[in-house]
């Protein structure tokens, strides 16, 4: 099985807010979730992407190397959601559309 965009946005978001927890809470994840998540990547790329120590994180060359194809992906799932929003009507709208 492949990555999935999901697993690269917690990638990002650790090695932003730089632990596992931090980017927990700012992705509304549980830390066990997010270490799950990063583990299930580091296994597919047969690599570790960061060292941890007790206090925080730190990318390893993987990581590095991983950091701005994840940090494009992210950039390119806001732009899309950005665009795609154009199209988008209340909810409202749509009922009554649909009823028509």
């Amino acid at each position: 099985m492949g990555i999935s965009f999901h697993q690269l946005h917690i990638f990002y978001t650790v090695a932003q807010e730089g632990t596992f927890s931090a980017a927990g809470h700012v992705l509304h994840m549980t830390q066990p979730a997010v270490t799950m998540q990063i583990q299930t990547l580091e296994e597919h790329f047969g690599t570790k992407v960061f060292r941890r120590t007790p206090k925080m994180v730190e990318l390893t060359d993987a990581g590095q190397t991983l950091l701005p194809y994840a940090q494009k992906m992210v950039e390119l799932m806001l732009e899309t959601d950005q665009e795609m929003a154009k199209f988008t009507r209340p909810l409202e709208d749509k009922q009554v559309l649909a009823s028509h």
